[in-house]
């Protein structure tokens, strides 16, 4: 077998319509050929079967040739006209309308294919080419007698082309898979018939891409053309659907071409990628870790490189290695940062730990765990794995809040657990629940320590929780409010009014909220205008107003600035 080394082969051939880039999947494909290839120069010869009902019509086409349509092109009749001459623009025009049909045929656009050639014919049907590339459509959207049809009538409008090979190759077709490969793979081994071979293999996988054993045949036939890329492109197709033996021996033909091809980045990265299909990780990694050093674009290796050291940390895992397969999870992770099965991966590694960090009371790293894979899962993560971690992190709030009510200790670390319980699992009703009392309560502790603002933002939250929750709420309005007071007294008051607006947020139609908010901004104004800062005192009068349109002090206050208002 003969394998070019991928940096130095040539132009890719014009079947490689069908292959798509194994890395960016985008296709590969012909400017001027079919995907079907050229029709080759050489006679059939005897090497080929003769098919049943396979007729010639090189004589008819010799004499004369058919108004051209479907119909008549299945059903040919004799005509005794000659062949049409066509002006040098005329013959530009007919190329590139069999140009374009072709395009439209790699493309998948039969029908748009059929609409050119149509057109075309109608006006030369004497076009053997056009005949041809309508054949090719035939042959692409799987209508094998039609196609051998057209092929025999462009054969008959120009026997020196071989086209008679063409409709021979739509004969093989019409078989089974199974017969097809049977018949494409003699003939990929005889030099005169790999062309044609090729291209049945081509259309054979086309029809039936998850045919692993009709992707290897094509792709040693293009190996052996030297044509490497595509070659190997089969490979790349085949492993999408093998499996078991199938998987094990392109395994090994892969590991043969590693051998005789060591500079090639895409021999080993096709290694690499059967062998992490294997489940053989640490010999995945080795080949594709290889690949990506030979490789001028390192990055496009980083997901597969990612999934083997997946397959390593889990086996890892399996084996009760957990900080061993944590890094190999976080290498994953560093490779690949937005792939979700690794994220997944390093979660379940970080739900362990948490766990033994929980067994063993230290609930600060437990805590630190239960978060990370919060972060890592996100709303659409595994759901299982949400379900489990979120249980682990709840049960761990409980066993501190017993341990914290036991010793009479302040409220602390469970917050941060029912959080990230809740985090971990929005949906259920009782984490947040849990989450907004201990809050609540952390609230309660923050006031009787006299530390209002804390108190008044972990209230908050707890409201936030339960938007209609009448508890939550009033608690959130009177610590607002009680640490408004209190900077309004020491004069600070900006944050009194900055306090009296959550509080007002809240309830709009509180009138003790509502009351106390307009007294700050004329408390304010009425210091801004002792410094002579008319244009901030006119703001505030101006908001006290709104708040209470027929305060007389208020509108008085404003009055004696009003000449600053622009």
């Amino acid at each position: 077998m003969q394998i070019d080394q991928i940096a130095s082969l040539t132009a890719l051939q014009g079947w490689t319509g069908l292959m798509p880039d194994p890395v960016t999947g985008a296709l590969f494909t012909s400017p001027t050929t079919s995907v079907f290839g050229p029709p080759a120069q050489v006679s059939i010869g005897d090497s080929v079967p003769a098919f049943a009902g396979f007729n010639d019509y090189t004589q008819l086409g010799a004499s004369g040739t058919w108004q051209f349509d479907v119909q008549s092109v299945l059903n040919p009749t004799a005509s005794p006209v000659a062949q049409m001459a066509r002006s040098p623009d005329q013959k530009k025009a007919d190329d590139a309308a069999v140009k374009q049909a072709l395009d439209y045929t790699n493309g998948g656009q039969y029908d748009a294919a059929r609409d050119v050639l149509n057109k075309l014919l109608s006006e030369n049907p004497t076009e053997a080419a056009g005949v041809q590339a309508l054949g090719n459509v035939e042959l692409a959207d799987g209508k094998y007698d039609q196609a051998e049809q057209l092929f025999l009538k462009a054969n008959a409008l120009d026997p020196t082309a071989g086209y008679d090979k063409d409709a021979a190759n739509a004969r093989v077709l019409r078989g089974d898979d199974a017969t097809v490969l049977k018949t494409a793979s003699a003939m990929v081994k005889a030099k005169d018939q790999r062309d044609d071979g090729i291209r049945i293999l081509i259309a054979l996988t086309s029809r039936s891409p998850d045919n692993v054993e009709a992707h290897l045949v094509l792709g040693d036939a293009l190996l052996d053309t030297g044509d490497g890329n595509n070659g190997l492109m089969q490979y790349s197709t085949a492993l999408l659907s093998a499996q078991g033996a199938q998987l094990d021996t392109i395994a090994q033909r892969l590991a043969a071409m590693a051998d005789e091809t060591p500079k090639s980045a895409f021999v080993r990265q096709l290694l690499g990628k059967a062998q992490l299909q294997q489940g053989h990780f640490d010999e995945a990694l080795q080949s594709l870790t290889a690949a990506a050093d030979l490789a001028d674009d390192k990055v496009v290796y980083n997901t597969e490189i990612a999934k083997a050291y997946v397959g390593i940390g889990r086996e890892k895992l399996q084996g009760g290695d957990l900080s061993g397969a944590i890094f190999s999870f976080e290498q994953a992770k560093d490779l690949s940062p937005t792939d979700k099965t690794v994220a997944a991966a390093l979660a379940e590694g970080y739900v362990q730990r948490a766990g033994q960090n929980a067994d063993r009371g230290d609930s600060k790293s437990a805590l630190a765990d239960y978060q990370r894979v919060a972060d890592l899962l996100g709303a659409t993560g595994d759901k299982t794995l949400h379900t489990r971690a979120a249980d682990s992190a709840y049960a761990l709030g409980l066993r501190l809040q017993r341990q914290r009510i036991a010793a009479g200790a302040d409220i602390d670390s469970e917050v941060a657990a029912f959080q990230a319980a809740y985090d971990l699992n929005p949906d259920n009703t009782t984490y947040k629940r849990k989450l907004a009392d201990a809050r609540s309560a952390l609230g309660d502790q923050y006031a009787a320590d006299g530390e209002l603002k804390d108190a008044a933002y972990a209230y908050q939250r707890a409201a936030q929780l339960f938007k209609y929750d009448t508890t939550y709420k009033q608690k959130t309005i009177d610590a607002f409010t009680a640490y408004a007071d209190d900077r309004l007294a020491n004069m600070n008051f900006t944050d009194a009014i900055n306090m009296y607006q959550e509080a007002f947020k809240l309830d709009p139609q509180n009138a003790t909220s509502k009351s106390k908010l307009a007294g700050a901004y004329n408390a304010r104004g009425l210091d801004y205008k002792s410094t002579e800062d008319m244009d901030a005192a006119v703001k505030d009068f101006k908001a006290a107003l709104r708040l209470f349109p027929d305060n007389a002090d208020y509108q008085a206050n404003y009055n004696s600035v009003k000449a600053w208002d622009q």
